[in-house]
């Protein structure tokens, strides 16, 4: 949904700063819109995870402060987010893509100290990649967007509207840790012998998989693209289905979960997505609903297969089953490109 949302109201601008000011007022009123429409989640954002003083706290969001008897170089800042209680005022600047303004951490702390010389006082700033600041005062802390994708996954993988943002952030590339660890550098040992051997165990199922689905899509290099784009090494066939619109067969090795896994897709625009719905599918396979479409699916741990001499055999298998499981529910269902 909110990839979505961005996509549409993005502009193709010649000006970048452009887009990464959308970008960033864009992600901020999302965030905001979560917390105000979950106490639960507000509650543990500004307590669990901000560790603030207990306060009646309103949030807002894009509000501007007149400096101009401190600050004659800019008379006015912006200020992202306003967090406001009886005895606490707390100033949150969110970057996304864009560096520090122009002593904007500056100019936030002289509004705070003249529009709010009675109260409890503290800056944060949040930002995608690591960008140190030297302030001593106004409790000032540093947060990254991968901490706040964090503190979501952990609070809640339930509500359909944060699985959405934290999907968000994962497209915008905000929820990596880019510390480098020794566990990285161990998997850079290994990196080149993993993929050769996730490689093998893709390709050792393509001929079955093209025996029933037909031709797959791509080249030897689509693999590398699809590391990147769905995390993920897969064949695909497309088109599966009769009618107009766009579907899929695929099977793959998920990375993110460490799994095997066979889906059939459609769009949601397909005009036989109605009739998708209501078929009976077998107990086997699950179906899932997104605002894109609908998959209906098989997965298995890969591991499951851990130290098996004859791993490889097994999960082409493993495959095989799960593709003539998708062949006789395609040849029951009448919607086939194969029937």
């Amino acid at each position: 949904m909110y990839l979505n949302l961005y996509k549409l109201f993005k502009r193709d601008d010649p000006q970048e700063n452009k887009n990464k000011t959308l970008l960033e007022d864009f992600n901020t009123e999302s965030f905001v819109g979560l917390l105000k429409g979950n106490e639960d989640l507000k509650t543990a954002f500004l307590y669990n995870f901000l560790k603030l003083s207990n306060d009646e706290y309103t949030i807002n969001t894009q509000i501007s402060k007149n400096i101009s008897n401190k600050h004659q170089d800019y008379p006015d800042c912006r200020i992202d987010i306003v967090l406001e209680g009886k005895n606490n005022i707390v100033f949150i600047e969110c970057k996304v893509n864009s560096p520090e303004g122009y002593k904007q951490l500056e100019r936030y702390q002289v509004a705070l100290e003249t529009h709010y010389p009675n109260k409890t006082k503290t800056l944060l700033y949040i930002t995608k990649n690591y960008a140190p600041k030297n302030i001593l005062n106004y409790n000032f802390k540093q947060y990254r967007w991968y901490e706040i994708a964090d503190f979501l996954i952990h609070h809640t993988t339930r509500n359909y509207y944060i699985n959405e943002y934290i999907l968000f952030l994962k497209e915008q590339k905000m929820t990596q840790d880019t510390k480098l660890l020794l566990e990285n550098i161990n998997a850079l040992k290994v990196l080149q012998k993993t993929v050769e051997i996730g490689l093998t165990y893709i390709e050792n199922s393509k001929q079955d998989f093209e025996n029933i689905f037909g031709k797959t899509k791509g080249n030897s290099n689509q693999n590398w693209g699809e590391i990147k784009r769905a995390n993920r090494f897969c064949n695909l066939t497309e088109n599966i289905l009769k009618g107009d619109g766009y579907s899929e067969i695929l099977y793959s090795i998920e990375f993110e979960t460490v799994e095997l896994s066979t889906h059939l897709y459609i769009d949601k625009s397909h005009s036989l997505y109605k009739q998708f719905l209501a078929l009976e599918y077998p107990k086997e396979l699950s179906l899932i609903e997104r605002d894109t479409g609908a998959s209906l699916y098989i997965k298995d741990q890969l591991d499951s297969y851990l130290d098996k001499d004859d791993s490889i055999t097994l999960i082409k298998e493993w495959y095989k089953k799960s593709f003539d499981l998708f062949k006789n529910y395609l040849d029951k269902s009448n919607i086939s490109m194969l029937n």
